[in-house]
């Protein structure tokens, strides 16, 4: 998620309109942003449900 954060401020102004709001959707950087985060709470919470740890590491791709 801190690379689509990144890239979101990033944005010079004149590309604003690519940002978007903060509105749940894949219409926009920001709505992406939020989507993702979604997912990620969704996950670990099965994770719980399940016994398990959550996990907010990233994981070491070759």
């Amino acid at each position: 998620m801190v690379q689509y954060l990144y890239s979101a401020y990033a944005l010079k102004p004149e590309y604003a309109e690519i940002v978007g709001g903060p509105a749940p959707n894949s219409t926009s950087l920001m709505g992406v942003i939020i989507e993702e985060m979604q997912h990620l709470r969704g996950v670990n919470r099965l994770l719980v449900e399940l016994g398990a740890s959550p996990v907010l590491t990233r994981q070491d791709f070759p």
